[in-house]
């Protein structure tokens, strides 16, 4: 586990980010999504990693932090459904 980060290192990052602390309730570890992204995909072609849930833009930085031909999408919306 130490090799991906913990919720206490991603809240110190995000909080390191954002002008007023604890913005976001559990925000993952940019080493969890830099190994997800580095097993789930192929550094030689350019993949495209898609985050359809992207409130605080880890993905997003573990992305840009990589080298290599990965691009990514990050699509965010604060609407909420309700069941009927």
């Amino acid at each position: 586990m130490a090799e991906v980060g913990s919720n206490d290192e991603a809240k110190k990052e995000a909080n390191s980010l954002m002008e007023e602390p604890d913005v976001f309730d559990t925000p993952k570890p940019v080493r969890l999504l830099n190994r997800m992204i580095e097993i789930g995909t192929n550094k030689v072609s350019a993949e495209i990693v898609l985050d359809f849930f992207a409130g605080s833009g880890t993905t997003a930085h573990a992305v840009m932090g990589q080298c290599g031909r990965r691009r990514q999408s990050a699509v965010h919306s604060r609407s909420t459904s309700r069941a009927t």
